[in-house]
């Protein structure tokens, strides 16, 4: 409670401190001539009209209804498709590192994604909630995102990023934050375009995107292909086959080695409208991706992931069913293949196995050698279906209620081939596993990795957004959800905005979130490593947050966000009593961070702008007080756009990764800080139809590795300096 009396009390001497300062609530919003004076005195001149209105971006992701940035109750950035194209940027996360306090690393598992907010940093990262159009497409199994998962950005309208807690309105795993992606619609694309870009590492992306009136329907739809290389300077310098090596006097690691990251990816989006009724669809396919490490930590270059993805969703939506009444209702379906070969030790591998079929780094059970590597091929199949209805009701004293009731039913089947476990090996028929082909599919309760697993979820959230006095405003929400497999939770939030002045708005914030278990944590088994626990509890989180958003001028905005957090039952594997050498999901860590995050907004030409942040985060193991491992402690971001001829743009960006900190067990040498820089050349408009641009990333060829759990022995190094050339034809 002292983190919220703080708050409280440095809110009250603002509001005191305005007071005082104000003759009258109209003079509230006026400008003091002691303030046109120091405006002259910085600027050169007084603050104009405009600058004492303010126009900002909307948001949608923070409350369900649109709403200026700076007036949400949330910590939030909006990213549109213009500052995407200004960045250079080519893939989502490429996008996310720009979001101040959010740091996106790779996981030793595919090389996948983490997004890394505030210090909730996870080698699986289950506590973000991704969305798309508002609708999530987390990954049931582990409560990511699909294996392999990456996204090119060119039917993206925006994305919406809310640091901190979103389970009042979302639900499930709106833990850290929540990203919304929003696709283009007819009116964002008109007309036809294509594009191509070529990069380095054997890089290809061409896609094309038409917009037009069919039949009363408004339609947008792009189509992409996309295909990447290996960068050979990406070199793991010893694996886990090296640790092996070293304990059966083997000779089987392929490190030092490259990874292998060639991939080819299909990316589909639609959005279909005519008056009341919006039809979308995303279809995602991941062909052939080498995979990086695979997920054993070992170079496997045999390795492969195949995902196929659809997302479809039919929305009925109007604002003015009656008066002051407005309601939505969505039908969404969910489907996807994970179909993963891993390669998890390379051929002439050496492992122990025991009794069970299990497998053992111990010399005293029994040794099989394999001679084509250690092989198995998960394959998850999701299918789930939701239905949302929103009722939204303006018509009672100043406030906005939103009440929402919905469900879905989340539905996995597996099926399994491998070359080891129980049901292929036992200490009988060893020689099994010696001629590198996957038996199978092991598709029995008894010996599969994970039985197939079903769960229904239902859920009801009520939110009022209350203007209750002049430049106040009130929002309180709360959501119940029942799952099927752990029962119930309620989660809460409420935040005060307060426009403080024409030029600042002050927050204070608070929010419950949870995430339920994945499957894979629950029900995991016969895994030579990892096992599940069907007893295990929702992962919960409280924060408290304090920002100030202020915008003297115009072309000036600054925003101060506070937050502080804390977290009990982070669920992590826990080794298994001696002899065994599995280790068992708890609820075994409880968290607590706190940090500030500061960024700047400035136009300071016409043609000139800069934006910049800087994030501060601390955060501890409640129990032992040991600071979280791998999170950066400090980012700092600066980004220069300058329009320096017509229709020619110059833009760069400057990355600085610091103070992150080995585990307590880990005895490796410290995680280097590193920098980055990224710069892009753009022409617009040549011949009025094309626009061309040329970019290089990692400009100063930067040695930049990202952390891994203490139990691998590396870290994963990111792409040496890489160039692309984009072409864009608008017809």
């Amino acid at each position: 409670m002292d983190k919220i009396t703080v708050a409280i009390v440095i809110f009250l001497l603002l509001l005191n401190y305005t007071r005082g300062n104000a003759k009258s609530e109209n003079e509230n919003s006026l400008i003091s001539e002691e303030e046109v004076q120091a405006f002259e005195d910085m600027f050169g001149q007084g603050p104009q009209e405009e600058d004492v209105y303010r126009n900002d971006r909307l948001l949608l992701t923070a409350t369900g209804s649109l709403k200026p940035v700076y007036l949400a109750p949330s910590v939030a950035s909006v990213i549109t498709a213009e500052d995407i194209e200004k960045l250079g940027a080519t893939t989502l996360d490429e996008v996310l590192e720009t979001v101040p306090g959010l740091h996106v690393t790779p996981s030793y598992v595919h090389l996948d994604p983490i997004y890394s907010i505030r210090g909730i940093h996870t080698s699986l990262n289950p506590q973000v909630l991704v969305l798309m159009n508002g609708i999530p497409f987390t990954k049931p199994y582990n409560g990511s995102r699909p294996s392999g998962f990456r996204l090119p950005v060119s039917m993206i309208s925006r994305i919406e990023v809310v640091r901190g807690p979103g389970s009042a309105l979302y639900g499930a795993d709106a833990f850290a934050g929540t990203i919304n992606i929003i696709t283009k619609d007819r009116f964002e694309v008109e007309g036809m375009y294509t594009g191509v870009r070529i990069s380095s590492f054997d890089g290809l992306d061409v896609w094309g995107q038409h917009g037009g009136r069919y039949k009363g329907w408004d339609v947008g739809i792009g189509i992409e292909y996309w295909r990447g290389g290996s960068d050979d300077k990406r070199i793991i310098d010893a694996d886990l086959q090296t640790k092996l090596d070293q304990i059966f006097g083997t000779n089987a690691s392929l490190a030092p080695g490259p990874l292998h990251t060639d991939f080819e990816n299909y990316n589909l989006m639609a959005n279909f409208n005519r008056k009341n009724w919006t039809i979308r669809l995303w279809g995602w396919f991941l062909n052939d991706y080498e995979g990086g490490t695979g997920s054993a930590g070992a170079l496997g270059p045999e390795t492969r992931v195949n995902n196929d993805q659809i997302l479809g969703d039919i929305t009925w939506s109007d604002d003015e069913l009656t008066n002051n009444l407005g309601l939505t209702l969505q039908l969404s379906y969910l489907y996807r293949k994970d179909d993963v070969l891993y390669q998890l030790l390379p051929p002439g591998s050496t492992v122990a196995i025991g009794a069970d079929g299990n497998l053992f780094t111990s010399l005293t059970a029994g040794v099989t050698t394999f001679t084509d590597g250690m092989l198995g091929e998960p394959i998850l199949i999701d299918q789930q279906l939701t239905f949302d209805a929103i009722t939204k009701y303006d018509g009672w004293n100043r406030q906005n209620w939103r009440i929402g009731i919905g469900g879905k039913i989340q539905d996995e089947t597996t099926e399994e081939y491998k070359n080891f476990g129980p049901g292929v090996l036992d200490n009988d028929e060893l020689t099994v596993s010696t001629d590198g082909k996957l038996i199978g599919p092991t598709v029995n309760d008894k010996d599969i990795f994970m039985p197939d697993q079903n769960r229904t979820v239902l859920y009801a959230s009520l939110q009022d957004e209350w203007s209750f006095a002049k430049d106040w405003e009130l929002t309180a929400g709360v959501r119940y959800d029942h799952y099927s497999d752990f029962g119930n939770t309620v989660n809460p939030r409420i935040a005060l905005v307060w426009e403080t002045r024409y030029d600042l708005t002050s927050k204070l914030m608070y929010g419950h979130a949870f995430r339920p278990p994945s499957f894979a944590e629950s029900y995991l088994e016969n895994n030579p490593i990892f096992l599940g626990n069907p007893d295990l509890d929702p992962e919960t989180i409280d924060t408290y947050e304090l920002a100030f958003d202020y915008s003297p001028i115009h072309s000036l905005r600054t925003i101060v966000s506070l937050f502080a957090y804390d977290i009990d039952g982070l669920i992590d594997y826990v080794a298994d009593p001696a002899p065994a050498t599995t280790e068992t999901a708890q609820n075994a860590i409880n968290q607590k961070g706190q940090g500030v995050e500061i960024e700047l907004e400035w136009e300071l030409t016409p043609s000139f702008k800069i934006n910049t942040n800087l994030a501060y985060q601390r955060s501890k193991d409640k129990d032992t007080d040991a600071l979280v491992a791998d999170a950066p402690g400090i980012q700092f971001y600066l980004n220069g756009n300058w329009n320096f001829m017509p229709d020619w743009y110059l833009n760069a960006q400057y990355y600085w990764i610091g103070d992150r900190q080995r585990a307590e067990n880990d005895d490796r040498e410290e995680i280097n800080n590193y920098s980055l820089v990224n710069m892009m050349i753009q022409r617009k408009k040549i011949t009025k139809h094309i626009n061309l641009a040329v970019g290089v990333r990692n400009l100063l060829n930067e040695n930049i590795r990202e952390p891994t759990p203490s139990d691998i022995p590396y870290d994963i190094p990111m792409e040496s300096r890489s160039l692309y050339a984009e072409l864009i034809y608008h017809f």
